[in-house]
């Protein structure tokens, strides 16, 4: 029993494999198809997710509820209803159901797994995918659009703000109003104290004005003259410039003195 348990979970295994992968190969399709139409939309290309994942789970769901045996047992007719039998009696313990499974074991060697695989099925959605790939890389660099999707939108919400009266919505009203009295009150003079100030107000600026010119200060200056003036030999200060650069030197001190 332990046996045929083992080759009843490996069939279910490799077929459920083989349905999953090609449901996966057609949600690449959808995804890429998808993607290369929102491209030439300009929209974004996260909306293609939602049809891809719907369809992968929707897919995912559809293949696991299939009943593996009976596909196996209507592409071999000599395993028909056999493989459904043994397994509803798999625990049973009754040497009809043990001679059975074992009869099941010996035959289940015949088939032939590659036989479940459509390979020529598989090979159309492979190129599919590849041409779709090509397409979008192709396409790229060029950012070539049919109809600017995104920005349609925009212009008609721009088109729509602000919403006026016959929309539904009214405009905030504004009203004049003329003021008779005057807003700062009476003209009058602040009392700062009974001694006179002079106040001058003068902007931050560097303009000169005439206005603010001022007469000098008298100041009295002494003639100070120093008791004994000497002199010291005068010296000449000679460098040590090499040979190679005295003719440098001399052009400088020339432009100089020009």
């Amino acid at each position: 029993m332990k046996n045929f348990k083992q080759i009843l979970e490996e069939v279910n295994y490799t077929l459920s494999l083989f349905m999953l992968f090609d449901t996966i190969l057609t949600t690449a399709i959808i995804f890429l198809s998808f993607y290369l139409a929102l491209s030439l939309f300009n929209i974004s290309w996260s909306w293609a997710l939602l049809p891809s994942l719907g369809y992968l789970i929707w897919g995912v769901w559809k293949e696991m509820k299939k009943n593996k045996l009976r596909i196996v047992e209507d592409s071999y007719d000599f395993l028909s209803e056999k493989l459904r039998t043994a397994k509803d009696y798999l625990y049973s313990k009754n040497p009809f159901v043990e001679d059975l499974q074992e009869e099941i074991s010996k035959e289940i060697k015949k088939v032939q797994t590659g036989e479940f695989f459509d390979q020529k099925k598989t090979t159309i959605k492979t190129g599919v995918i590849i041409g779709l790939c090509i397409l979008i890389v192709v396409l790229a660099p060029y950012h070539f659009v049919l109809f600017d999707f995104n920005k349609a939108v925009s212009d008609l919400v721009q088109k729509r703000e602000p919403v006026d009266k016959e929309a539904g919505i009214a405009k905030p009203e504004y009203q004049l109003v003329s003021v008779e009295d005057d807003w700062y009150g009476e003209f009058n003079l602040g009392e700062l104290g009974e001694e006179e100030m002079l106040i001058q107000l003068i902007e931050s600026n560097y303009k000169l004005t005439s206005d603010v010119v001022q007469d000098p200060e008298k100041k009295d200056f002494q003639d100070i003259y120093p008791e004994s003036v000497t002199v010291s030999r005068a010296g000449a200060y000679k460098a040590n410039i090499e040979k190679e650069n005295q003719e440098i030197v001399k052009n400088y001190f020339k432009e100089i003195a020009k």
